[in-house]
């Protein structure tokens, strides 16, 4: 994600992401069998892991207006 969010999703390669992890390619595909898995992955953990949050803001009982401020 650190990699995929100040460029984009296209602009970041499976060499990119296997450098700035530290694994080799071989390694990746084990796991991963795409980028877009990878990337699938990713987004379900940021999910999870911020869905307390964003049910916080985005209560019915916040005020629209405030859930954009947050």
């Amino acid at each position: 994600m650190d990699l995929i969010w100040p460029r984009s999703y296209g602009a970041v390669s499976v060499d990119m992401i296997c450098k700035a992890s530290g694994v080799f390619k071989g390694s990746f595909y084990h796991f991963f069998p795409t980028k877009a898995d990878l990337m699938a992955a990713a987004l379900e953990h940021y999910w999870l892991t911020n869905q307390p949050h964003f049910d916080r803001i985005f209560s019915s009982t916040v005020a629209p207006l405030e859930q954009i401020r947050k």
